[in-house]
């Protein structure tokens, strides 16, 4: 992919920082050529975004449209060791993104979830009835 084929999907997206994001991360294809967090909050500032607002604020807001891009389809990619931003060149770099960022923290969330939820009964004891549905079941 190149910045090019990103030039088409900015257009479809509606004016905004979610918008002004991809505009920034096109130019940021492949894992080579990511943006670190500190450099997009600043790239974006310097096009008018967030000047109102704290750093911490705004990286925040930052982040959530990056967040937002992916829930469209976007396939913004991070490296928590490395750092940076870059949106996605080959499956390869997909995969390797999706397996450290995604898979492994979901799998780890379902097996403590699932492991709290078992436990929970025998700590906290029987579980009451939601609002609503009365002693149906009780005997």
């Amino acid at each position: 992919m190149s910045s090019r084929f990103y030039e088409e999907e900015v257009k479809n997206l509606e004016p905004g920082l979610v918008r002004a994001a991809l505009s920034v991360l096109r130019f940021h294809v492949g894992k080579e050529k990511a943006i670190d967090k500190p450099d997009l909050v600043d790239a974006l500032r310097k096009t008018g975004w967030g000047n109102e607002m704290t750093y911490a604020t705004f990286e925040r807001k930052v982040r959530a449209s990056v967040a937002e891009l992916r829930k469209m389809g976007h396939l913004v990619c991070s490296s928590s060791g490395e750092g940076g931003y870059y949106l996605a060149s080959s499956w390869p770099e997909f995969e390797e993104f999706a397996e450290s960022e995604y898979r492994s923290k979901i799998i780890d969330m379902s097996e403590t979830l699932r492991a709290m939820e078992d436990a929970a009964p025998k700590k906290l004891g029987r579980r009451p009835n939601p609002k609503g549905q009365g002693a149906l079941f009780d005997a």
